[in-house]
């Protein structure tokens, strides 16, 4: 079993903001594929289907940002799903907005991938990584709760598209 974690911040409040770039990712990838998610006692919102000769489990932490990790290790323990066999999907400060990257060992900061390292004992763990430079004055905790500028909307289809793609490719 393979599983895909899109970070973010649960409630209607943070619903369109830069934070949860990683949940509007899942959201986008169950409807495609006509899922839908449903709550569970693992402290996540999670959905499954087939991919190819593997099972998979999308997964949307609800433990808010900071706590990703627990929620991550509740599902990975329960579905016995090892590090490398997760793919996660977050928001990063050090990319230019619309940049992806699919590399990197550290978490840079970021506290939702801070804690699942320190959840699992590892940094080894696949990731796609979606650019947000703040190129405001804002502290970066302002700065990824606020929402996405109209001009950022316009490019955010594309994003997800391209995101979308890699989530494919890395379950092939």
């Amino acid at each position: 079993m393979k599983m895909v974690v899109g970070l973010g911040n649960p409630g209607k409040k943070y619903s369109q903001t830069r934070h949860n770039f990683g949940f509007m990712i899942m959201d986008r990838f169950a409807d495609l594929e006509g899922l839908r998610f449903v709550k569970s006692k693992l402290e996540a919102d999670l959905c499954f289907f087939d991919s190819n000769s593997s099972k998979v489990v999308l997964v949307k932490p609800m433990t808010f940002m900071n706590l990703s990790g627990e929620a991550v290790l509740k599902v990975s323990n329960y579905y016995k799903i090892s590090p490398d066999k997760i793919l996660l999907v977050y928001d990063d400060l050090d990319l230019n907005f619309g940049e992806i990257k699919t590399t990197g060992t550290s978490s840079a900061g970021h506290k939702g991938v801070e804690s699942i390292f320190q959840s699992l004992g590892t940094n080894q763990i696949s990731r796609i990584r979606l650019g947000l430079k703040n190129n405001t004055k804002l502290p970066a905790e302002e700065f990824v709760l606020q929402k996405f500028t109209s001009v950022e909307n316009g490019l955010i289809d594309q994003i997800v598209e391209d995101s979308i793609k890699k989530i494919h490719l890395w379950l092939d």
